[in-house]
């Protein structure tokens, strides 16, 4: 049995998936390019089609990817509680998405999200929370938006340099790589202040 025998042959928990798989019965072009490969994390992360299939963007892959990410957390954690934010855009599928993540994070022991994103009122940022910005445009908006957001910061300046990390949309996939090398060591400095302030 081929794998897309399998998924076709079985109840699955998106039925727009079944819906695709049958319509595609016989067209051997089209199952190739759903089953030749499993869907691999790239400079952007997990991204792709939409649709059935080990090489899509479905219900699946979701999960898959959210169990490795789990299973890499749990290894890390220290015996350190942790939490997860889990967010998502306007795009098709975004919140079935977060949803089957969530599922899989609470099945690891991760707790359920405590909330949803939304936008920034008062009183999310007064106290001692901490708001991270790519941007130095986007911190001065928030100072101007609100009266007190005494911890905002760009993530450059938190780590203890200074600039901006540009949003990037439309460029080429070696610059997402660049700044991906770079998000990552940022946010260690990030990590490691943190938990300086915290043995304070």
């Amino acid at each position: 049995m081929t794998e897309y025998e399998r998924w076709l042959n079985q109840p699955l928990d998106d039925p727009d998936l079944t819906e695709e798989l049958q319509s595609i019965q016989g067209q051997e072009e089209e199952i190739n390019d759903r089953f030749y490969m499993d869907l691999e994390f790239g400079t952007a992360g997990l991204r792709g089609v939409i649709g059935a299939g080990t090489n899509r963007m479905n219900v699946y892959t979701v999960r898959k990817a959210t169990q490795g990410l789990a299973n890499y957390l749990l290894k890390h954690a220290n015996g350190k509680p942790q939490s997860v934010a889990i967010a998502h855009d306007s795009r098709n599928k975004g919140v079935l998405f977060c949803q089957q993540s969530a599922a899989v994070l609470a099945a690891n022991g991760y707790p359920d999200p405590s909330h949803t994103a939304r936008q920034l009122e008062q009183e999310d940022i007064g106290g001692d929370v901490l708001l991270l910005t790519m941007e130095d445009r986007q911190k001065s908006q928030i100072w101007e938006t609100f009266e007190n957001a005494p911890h905002v910061f760009t993530l450059r300046e938190y780590a203890g340099e200074s600039g901006d990390v540009p949003a990037l949309y439309g460029q080429p996939l070696a610059v997402y790589s660049q700044c991906y090398t770079e998000l990552e060591l940022l946010l260690r400095k990030v990590v490691v202040r943190l938990n300086e302030e915290e043995e304070l």
